[in-house]
């Protein structure tokens, strides 16, 4: 019996069947669904509770829920704690569609079962309130603003969110204030909204530190304290950003340098912080008018003030003085080894501290800054080159550096680019290319000085790979050469018997004259050619091999100008591409932006 397709079976989503599937649309994120603007698949209750199968830790936190809505009991506060993947979004999800009532419990498939067993006919809808880490990350620099009120802590949003401008009034001096409202007033608020249900989605430090190709120093909180003696709280939260951005995996760990407060100093920190605020407060209530102080208490407070700024700083540099650095040890044949971490102290009185934690770093090789081609070299045969792959791509080496611990930190990719550019004249290290077609090798190099274009066709290719094919391309070469001779002979031995065939048929057709065409005639001077100042050239580039062929334009024609001193050369690009059904409108965006990043002179779509 033939089996059946397993697309007939377990039927793909229609974006998968039409290639148009993006993951980061397909990941549960509870502020779209709480905004209206999530996938269907999580945004409709009914669909979302069809594709969630409730396991027992759902099911046991649903029917907590249904019970503290229904007023018979249920946990008033529930922490849910579960590995990378494990469904916290899922399950909050789940908890929202329930609470909200949207749609009626009977369409929700598997929660009439848990109302049952709960002894729960009916379950009243409940106000939701969804307090999103990420999303309001940055509600101090950018606050939310609905209609003409203005929210910029997280507890404003909630009493929004609860109570609209009712509950916000209640705390809108601590609102604008940026102070911690009162106990009794957020309990105000929670009653008057009840039945309410608060979702609080990771709220961790490692929410707001990008994964992305840069070099960052994250600053710790100021409970993830260092000492020799106590390393704990500071390990711990720069491990927990290392591995993580918000409940998804880090990928490029390499990227992150941590600097942590010192256990000792932080209590004289917060002193020092505490004076400054108390000091603030005497200065703002006398310049708005609420403290009344003569001219010299005024000058005096604002004095104070400037005083206990200055030593806050100080105090700044020296509690932040330890610089944590993730690494692993790892060989080809022993494998991995386990995260360490290495700790240096910064001076305090550096009077720039970023080139101060690079000295360091760079000081105990911690980050590369200049790098020789050998290490390079030692680093792709370790890691990179195998028997059957001699050739790697010069950017996934690179942004492999960023994502491994066991590999160099390097400062950017402008560090690779010139390591490369200084090998690339010697054959100890590697040959280049910039693509590889049928075996052969397209825009090679090895042993010879080119400028190298750092893009996604560059090929590091391993040495004996590189000279075996550098010596196909001189066999190659001098069988041209030969060949090329031969014809060449052929050709000059029929012009030189033409010309002398011509000079006897002339020398004896001469009867006399004065001999001013022959050979034995007076020669006039050749006149100078004239001296060619200028070039212009134009090539048409198949569209699919353009970076390609424009690297090679690059190489042999555009550095025999830019070699030369005093030479002024101009290069432009001209791109017409039609569609006979017109561009879409993602396409038409995505190419302005992208032509405006590049700073191109004239662009645009036409009709």
């Amino acid at each position: 019996m033939a089996l059946k397709p397993w697309r007939e079976i377990a039927v793909p989503h229609d974006d998968v069947l039409k290639g148009t599937f993006q993951q980061a649309e397909f990941a549960a994120d509870i502020s779209k669904v709480h905004q209206g603007i999530a996938t269907p698949e999580y945004q409709d209750a009914e669909l979302f509770f069809q594709r969630t199968f409730i396991t027992e830790g759902m099911r046991l936190l649903l029917d907590s829920v249904v019970k503290r809505i229904a007023g018979r009991g249920g946990d008033p506060v529930v922490q849910l704690q579960t590995a990378f993947g494990g469904g916290k979004t899922h399950t909050l999800l789940s908890v929202y569609h329930l609470a909200k009532g949207e749609k009626h419990s009977s369409k929700l498939q598997g929660v009439s079962k848990i109302l049952d067993d709960a002894s729960i006919s009916e379950l009243p809808k409940a106000k939701v309130a969804v307090l999103d880490g990420v999303e309001l990350l940055d509600m101090a620099s950018k606050p939310r603003v609905y209609g003409k009120t203005t929210i910029k802590t997280i507890w404003g949003e909630l009493a929004w969110q609860l109570g609209g401008a009712d509950a916000f009034a209640k705390i809108k001096e601590a609102d604008a204030d940026g102070t911690a409202p009162g106990k009794s007033a957020l309990a105000d608020i929670l009653a008057s909204a009840s039945p309410c249900i608060v979702l609080i989605h990771v709220f961790t430090g490692s929410a707001d530190v990008p994964d992305d190709w840069q070099l960052r120093l994250v600053v710790l909180a100021p409970e993830a304290t260092f000492s020799r003696a106590s390393q704990s709280a500071a390990i711990d939260a720069a491990t927990t950003i290392l591995k993580t951005r918000g409940d998804q995996p880090r990928q490029k760990q390499n990227r992150l340098i941590f600097l942590a407060p010192d256990a000792d100093s932080m209590s004289r920190l917060k002193d020092q912080v505490t004076s400054v605020l108390a000091w603030k407060s005497i200065v703002d209530d006398v310049k708005e008018g609420r403290l009344n102080l003569d001219v010299h208490q005024s000058k005096l407070a604002g004095h104070s003030h400037d005083q206990a700024s200055e030593a806050l700083g100080r105090m700044m540099r020296e509690t932040y003085k330890w610089l944590l650095a993730p690494l692993q040890e790892a060989k080809p044949s022993k494998g991995i080894g386990d995260l360490q971490w290495d700790h240096f102290q910064i001076n305090p009185a550096a009077v720039n501290r970023t080139e101060e934690i690079e000295k360091v770093l760079r000081e105990h090789e911690l980050l590369i800054t200049e790098w020789a081609p050998i290490h390079l070299a030692k680093m792709l045969q370790a890691w990179f080159w195998k028997e059957d792959q001699p050739a790697v791509s010069a950017v996934e080496a690179w942004q492999k550096t960023c994502c491994y611990l066991y590999l160099p930190r390097l400062k950017d990719d402008l560090v690779m680019r010139n390591t490369i550019g200084a090998g690339v004249s010697s054959r100890d290290f590697f040959g280049i290319a910039y693509g590889e077609e049928e075996g052969r090798y397209q825009g090679f190099h090895f042993g010879e000085q080119t400028t190298v274009i750092f893009d996604d066709a560059l090929l590091l290719v391993e040495p004996p790979a590189a000279a075996k094919f550098a010596d196909l391309l001189a066999k190659e070469q001098a069988e041209r050469d030969v060949k090329a001779k031969g014809d060449a002979g052929g050709q000059g031995a029929g012009a030189r018997g033409g010309a002398g065939a011509g000079a006897g048929v002339g020398g004896g057709g001469e009867t006399g004259g004065s001999g001013s065409g022959g050979a034995g005639g007076d020669t006039p001077p050749k006149t100078p050619a004239a001296k060619k100042t200028v070039f212009f050239g134009q090539v048409e580039l198949d569209p699919v091999k353009a970076k390609l062929q424009f690297s090679e334009v690059a190489e042999e024609v555009l550095m025999l100008f830019t070699s030369k001193p005093g030479v002024k050369v101009k290069v432009s690009l001209e791109i017409q591409a039609e569609a006979a059904t017109g561009f879409d409108e993602s396409t038409q965006r995505a190419v302005l932006e992208n032509c405006n990043q590049l700073k191109f002179k004239n662009h645009g779509f036409e009709e």
